[in-house]
């Protein structure tokens, strides 16, 4: 019910993405399972993906325009604007890959992204409290939400990977064959390539951070636990491109243990609000209060 009141309340255009998305996500799904028509329904989830992410931009745009602020404030927000970075990543490579299930696989993160962002009492706009209204606001979110999107594209190609590591043959009309495309591609490379663009980006994005905190409290770091949980995040992606270098750790061993480093990015993401110690976070974003009750507002938004 929460669902629905929070769809019809939304912006038409946010509507019309959510369909658009899904409309795409059902046709690579019948381009992958039927052979007939492979090729127009295949078509047409490309068109329905480029629509549903031109929505994405527009929403972002217009709201960052009524706003007058980077439109990634609240977590209605900024899984808005995840959506749009990872959809213009993951729509690229399968652009020039033409690899059907990176689009499907794709689409079913993005909608449940969408569908989390509806399921948030923050969909209205709201202003910045002080301490965040930086000029490290927009270079920390971008950075950090870019790292974001590119593990998740990391944890996308790991998954292909393990797929294609069988013997697949691309010449014959079948399940697998269609799912991964016609052509050779490494995913084990491309995963590699995007875990290493992924664990630069995270890096800048705690470097930023520690300059806004520098900025806005005085000091670079405060052991917060999201802040602890990025480091962790960071160290363990590392780790991951650690192994891809060992002659022992190579091959399925890294891309099992990348596939599950995603899920700390997820515990980054989502988890900070079920922590005992979330009251004691900077980071948390939380039910908006009315306004004359919203008092501290700092520990209140994430960042």
């Amino acid at each position: 019910m929460n669902l629905y009141f929070n769809f019809a309340k939304a912006e038409t255009g946010f509507q019309i993405m959510l369909i658009a998305y899904l409309g795409a996500c059902i046709c690579y799904a019948f381009s992958i399972l039927r052979s007939r028509y492979e090729a127009t329904i295949y078509q047409i989830a490309r068109f329905l993906f480029l629509l549903g992410w031109s929505l994405n931009v527009y929403i972002l745009v217009e709201r960052g325009i009524i706003a007058g602020r980077p439109p990634f404030k609240t977590f209605y927000e900024s899984l808005i604007y995840f959506s749009f970075l990872f959809g213009l990543l993951a729509l690229s490579i399968e652009w020039f890959k033409k690899v059907k299930l990176l689009g499907f696989l794709s689409l079913v993160i993005i909608l449940s992204a969408e569908l989390f962002a509806l399921l948030k009492q923050d969909i209205d706009i709201v202003t910045v409290p002080p301490a965040l209204n930086s000029g490290w606001f927009l270079p920390h979110v971008t950075i950090y939400f870019s790292g974001y999107s590119s593990v998740t594209v990391a944890f996308v190609l790991s998954i292909l990977a393990l797929i294609r590591t069988g013997t697949i043959n691309l010449d014959k009309d079948s399940f697998w064959a269609r799912a991964l495309g016609r052509q050779e591609v490494n995913f084990e490379e491309l995963h590699r390539d995007w875990v290493r663009i992924g664990y630069l980006f995270l890096l800048g994005g705690l470097i930023t951070g520690g300059l806004w905190a520098k900025f806005a409290w005085s000091d670079y770091w405060a052991w917060d636990p999201k802040e602890n949980w990025g480091l962790i995040s960071w160290l363990i992606y590392g780790v991951v491109l650690h192994m891809h270098h060992t002659s022992f750790l190579k091959g399925r061993a890294v891309l099992k243990v990348s596939a599950a480093s995603w899920l700390l990015i997820l515990f980054t993401y989502f988890g900070m609000s079920y922590l005992p110690t979330k009251s004691q976070s900077m980071h948390i974003y939380t039910e908006p209060l009315p306004p004359e009750k919203d008092v501290k507002g700092v520990n209140r938004e994430m960042y």
